[in-house]
């Protein structure tokens, strides 16, 4: 069971910090409590690896140089990769989480971009 109860290793329910550590045998890294902020996700794998790089942009989107989409920089903050038999269990786990979460706080929304010159 993951560290709130649910599920294997990594699929579990949100767990307060004071009651993570050394919760299940996993130990949190003091280098890594602060996490890393990101805003977008590229997903890409190998024949035995899913691969997820977390994204930040970097400066504004710039003129698609090959299409008529903008192009956003971004610089990957945090890379992780897990055999691709776990890709199911990172679903089940993030719909779950979703779930909980929208029961807890409500529907989660995109945001949609305001016309200019509205505040």
């Amino acid at each position: 069971m993951g560290p709130g109860g649910r599920g294997a290793w990594g699929v579990s329910a949100p767990v307060p910090p004071e009651d993570f550590t050394g919760a299940d045998g996993f130990e949190l890294l003091p280098e890594l409590e602060g996490g890393a902020y990101a805003e977008g996700v590229a997903l890409w794998h190998t024949p035995f690896t899913l691969v997820l790089d977390f994204l930040v942009p970097t400066f504004p989107p710039r003129d698609g140089q090959s299409g008529p989409e903008p192009v956003q920089p971004a610089r990957v903050v945090a890379r992780v990769r897990l055999p691709i038999g776990m890709a199911f269990e990172l679903i089940r786990g993030v719909s779950a989480i979703m779930g909980d979460y929208e029961a807890e706080w409500g529907e989660i929304r995109r945001p949609e971009p305001r016309p200019r010159g509205e505040p």
